[in-house]
């Protein structure tokens, strides 16, 4: 009898056991929840999603998350807007256009801190002067491109689209070739594009690196609808964000194969000079929302519409579950155990 009981006991324990660790383990593609990401242009500026997808961190957290190229951030917000996209990288101007247009979108986690942005131009170009009374392109409009673009313009002196006109291309391999082929005098690029500009011959005249501009070029962006009324998955996209960017920073090797498949080159050396470029750009280990970027994201908004002045920065701010893995020290725990 006593030796039957132990039998009983072991084998209790041990099916304990596996039932602990089946719950632990992730969830099936069949019982995942399924989401669509969009990411608004190719570019290293995105290497932390690229990460938190290729790595199969979103896998590991039970969300199927194919990850797709929308278009510049204007595009992307609306898809978003319309639910095709359950989750956008859109910088945060693209997304508080399509709020005055009727859309509610909010920020769950930041991407940058400022622009890592360059003004690449022909080399007989040798000052922003130089520009006046020609073309410059800019992916698309309403983006933190063109915000870029006319940042540089007017700290010069420059009147954006009387003195300088500016043309949008539809991406940044499309501003490239328009400047190298002499159809523009110049582009506003992003890594790893504007490291490719230089070894074309062309010239960076303006870092805006160097500036410190407080302008996100992106925000992971869902509607408030969809946070709302899914909060638990919306905590694992945000959990599955932040073990990305753990990832980012800490594998370099793994990061740059990652940022060099999306962007479609084996330039080894423009995606280390993308890694290198960025890491003073983009937010650090504890993705919060850069309050201030998007403070000038609306006021930037409000100087061609007016009625952006209205929209309360802070309502569009929902970064509680970076906040709260923060707090828990989850966070802090995915650099103690390297």
């Amino acid at each position: 009898m006593n030796q039957a009981k132990q039998s009983f006991s072991t084998l209790w324990r041990s099916a304990r056991c596996l039932f602990f660790f089946l719950c632990l383990a992730p969830q099936t593609v069949e019982s995942a929840d399924k989401i669509t990401i969009g990411y608004s242009a190719i570019a290293g500026l995105f290497g932390y999603l690229y990460v938190s997808v290729d790595g199969g961190y979103f896998r590991r957290n039970g969300i199927d998350a194919p990850l797709v190229y929308i278009g510049p951030g204007a595009k992307l917000a609306q898809t978003v807007v319309s639910g095709d996209v359950e989750l956008g990288t859109q910088s945060p101007g693209a997304s508080l256009g399509a709020n005055l247009s009727g859309g509610d979108l909010v920020f769950i986690a930041g991407v940058d801190r400022r622009l890592a942005l360059a003004l690449v131009v022909q080399p007989e170009i040798k000052s922003v002067g130089d520009l006046k009374g020609k073309t410059i392109g800019v992916s698309q409009a309403g983006t933190s491109i063109e915000y870029g673009a006319r940042f540089i313009l007017e700290k010069n002196g420059l009147k954006p689209g009387t003195d300088v006109k500016i043309l949008q291309t539809g991406g940044h391999p499309n501003s490239l070739a328009a400047v190298s082929n002499k159809l523009l005098a110049g582009a506003v690029l992003s890594f790893p594009t504007r490291f490719l500009a230089r070894k074309a011959g062309l010239v960076e005249l303006v870092d805006l690196g160097e500036e410190e501009v407080s302008y996100p070029g992106g925000a992971m962006t869902v509607r408030r609808a969809f946070l709302d009324s899914h909060p638990d998955l919306v905590r694992r996209m945000v959990k599955s964000y932040i073990e990305g960017i753990h990832r980012y920073r800490t594998d370099k090797a793994f990061a740059t194969r990652t940022v060099a498949r999306y962007a479609r080159t084996t330039d080894l050396a423009a995606v280390e000079a993308t890694y290198n470029g960025l890491s003073n750009a983009l937010v650090g280990p504890k993705p919060y929302v850069p309050r201030e970027g998007v403070a000038e994201s609306v006021k930037a908004l409000a100087t061609r519409r007016p009625e952006a002045a209205k929209l309360d920065p802070r309502r569009m701010i929902r970064d509680e579950y970076v906040k709260e893995f923060d707090d828990s020290g989850y966070i802090d725990s995915l650099y103690r155990s390297r």
